[in-house]
């Protein structure tokens, strides 16, 4: 904007001249300003009352359009502190006899303490190698096994291998596993409860059998389940023994060499010493009956040094063997790797061991009940809402304010003010009294149900008289009996009464109700010009009314400025002729000798 100099030969205040020569053009600016405010006030106000209007719709009404939405059912128990419930729709209503047997439990080992061979306390960095055991010396390498679920993963200990490395390579063959420097014990555990989640770590020869040990976590013998391992052991060392007896030397000599051959030949076929050597052969190598001895008699040689540590002798750890929960319903067992049991329709959380547990389920009558008072209750906010906005009292001589009048004012008094608009911005709004009739209306059907047409009065369901209704509270509903209204919690429960003696008849009625309620409100909300699909106003025309007042104050805003420029250059003409008439005055004055 250029500079403006005015008024210093004229002595006129020409800003305050041409602000008055174009009031009327700036009143156009200020007009449009103001419509553009109270429009982005009205689209506010509907904003926050359409997404009211959606929640009820796409929610509430949605979910009571369909008798299986009140197909409610609770269940009680007997004995809250040893299982709890959840009731599905499948549960079948009657009283259940039930005992709690078993807790779901992980699978847990706890490693004896470590040891390192120059007693320092061991650390995640430590080398397996440098633990301690006893006289049992540590070989260059070694392998065990994880089960978990069926599934084995190998784990290969070698001279460089940390107690940190073990841990990682325990986790990721499916146990939960760490060192705890503190308690210097490594502690492993199932990912999960049950049997089905439960793990072995067994050794695959002496090099894992020494490995196990120093870990501290070399649990194959002392688990009770691993009595079966132990038994396979003494049963590899008599084979072993008994082969010793019938192997052939070449020439009598044992340095010569075995004569396998002979050898096989001399044991029974049908025996489990020849079953044994045949099933440690590799597969597809019949008559490779050296293969199958050698390794018949490394294993049996491990299986021996492992049987000659007892429980007591070697680093076992403590091993606590997973379990599944398990319940007895009306004399049947069910059983689950979690503490979770469904049967039927319920689900059952069991907490403790408990005998005679009664089971009862039945309609969830309270459920059904609380569904419909809270639809009345959303029902009811909106529709005194939106009269209250309707009936508003007019703000008459109330505009919204420019800049200028907000200098001249306080916070506190602009505040005020521009709430007296807001509350009236809805007021007559024709949108509004679109979507409120269409409720109302809606509310006051009557629906068949079986012979006879219903009404919301059937079943104490009313708006309170006209003269005991508070302002703007004329159109909601009460039900008689509620204990959480004021106004009715004395009168008689129907509503309550219905629904625990027929409510068939109430389902029926309120779904009947909902649907109504929903399609009047659907049809409203479909798509057109000016409403989005899913809106209850015309929320596109205000983003449109929004954008065209932008343009007109622009072009408003343009035209006012050009015709105060027009206003200032005429004014700074009249200042250079006065000049002119000023230096020629005083020209004339001098000449004169008016200058002395």
């Amino acid at each position: 904007m250029p500079m403006r100099l005015t008024g210093m030969y004229s002595g006129l205040d020409t800003d305050s001249v041409i602000q008055e020569l174009v009031k009327a053009r700036s009143a156009k600016v200020d007009k449009a300003k103001k419509e553009k405010t109270k429009t982005e006030w009205k689209q506010e106000a509907w904003t926050g009352l359409n997404k009211k209007i959606k929640s009820l719709f796409s929610g509430t009404l949605s979910n009571l359009r369909f008798s299986t939405s009140y197909k409610k059912k609770t269940t009680s128990i007997s004995n809250s502190s040893a299982v709890s419930v959840i009731t599905g729709e499948a549960a079948m209503n009657g009283v259940q006899s039930l005992s709690v047997t078993g807790l779901a439990k992980s699978g847990y080992l706890t490693g004896s303490v470590l040891k390192t061979q120059d007693g320092t306390k061991a650390t995640g960095e430590t080398l397996v190698k440098d633990l301690k055991h006893g006289d049992l010396s540590f070989p260059e390498g070694g392998s065990f096994t994880v089960t978990v679920n069926g599934k084995a993963t190998n784990i290969d200990i070698t001279a460089e291998t940390t107690v940190k490395d073990v841990v990682g390579k325990l986790n990721e063959a499916g146990v939960s596993a760490n060192f705890d420097e503190k308690n210097q014990r490594i502690f492993i555990a199932s990912a999960q409860s049950g049997k089905d989640y439960d793990f072995s770590v067994t050794a695959n020869e002496q090099g894992g059998f020494a490995a196990l040990s120093f870990l501290g976590i070399n649990s194959s013998l002392s688990d009770p389940e691993n009595a079966k391992t132990k038994a396979e052991y003494q049963n590899l060392v008599t084979l072993r023994d008994e082969l010793q007896g019938k192997l052939v030397y070449n020439n009598g000599n044992e340095e010569d060499g075995i004569d396998y051959e002979a050898t096989m030949a001399n044991i029974d076929v049908d025996s489990d010493l020849y079953k044994a050597i045949k099933a440690n052969m590799p597969a597809g190598v019949d008559d490779a009956y050296s293969i199958g001895i050698d390794v018949l008699k490394q294993r049996a040689d491990y299986a021996e040094e492992v049987l000659s540590y007892d429980a007591a002798s070697f680093n076992s750890g403590s091993r606590i063997a997973a379990e599944n929960a398990t319940i007895v319903l009306n004399g049947e067992t069910y059983e689950s790797n979690s503490n979770n049991i469904e049967v039927n329709g319920l689900t059952f959380t069991v907490l403790s061991k408990a005998e005679n547990i009664t089971v009862t389920t039945q309609e969830d009558t309270d459920g059904i009940y609380d569904m419909i008072r809270n639809f009345f209750k959303e029902y009811n906010s909106i529709i005194n809402e939106m009269d209250k906005l309707y009936n508003a009292d007019a703000a008459k001589g109330f505009e919204p304010l420019t800049d200028d009048e907000k200098e001249e004012m306080s916070d506190k008094e602009i505040e005020k003010w521009e709430q007296k608009v807001k509350d009236a911005v809805m007021r007559k709004d024709s949108s509004l009294n679109t979507v409120a009739s269409a409720m109302k209306e809606a509310m006051q059907t009557g629906f068949k149900v079986g012979e006879k047409t219903m009404f919301l009065s059937d079943f104490g369901i009313e708006t309170l008289s006209y003269f005991l209704a508070p302002d703007n509270e004329k159109n909601a509903y009460h039900i008689a009996g509620d204990d959480k209204d004021n106004e009715t919690s004395g009168l008689t429960d129907k509503l309550k009464s219905m629904i625990a003696t027929d409510s068939d008849t109430v389902i029926s009625f309120f779904t009947q109700l909902s649907r109504e309620v929903y399609g009047k409100l659907d049809k409203i909300s479909s798509s057109s010009d000016y409403t989005t699909k899913g809106s209850f106003f015309e929320d596109k025309k205000y983003k449109t009314d929004i954008t065209n007042y932008e343009a007109k104050i622009k072009e408003l805003e343009k035209k006012l400025a050009a015709y105060e420029d027009k206003y200032y250059a005429k004014f700074s003409k009249m200042e250079v002729a006065m000049s002119k008439l000023q230096n020629s005055t005083n020209s004339l004055v001098s000449m004169l000798g008016g200058g002395n």
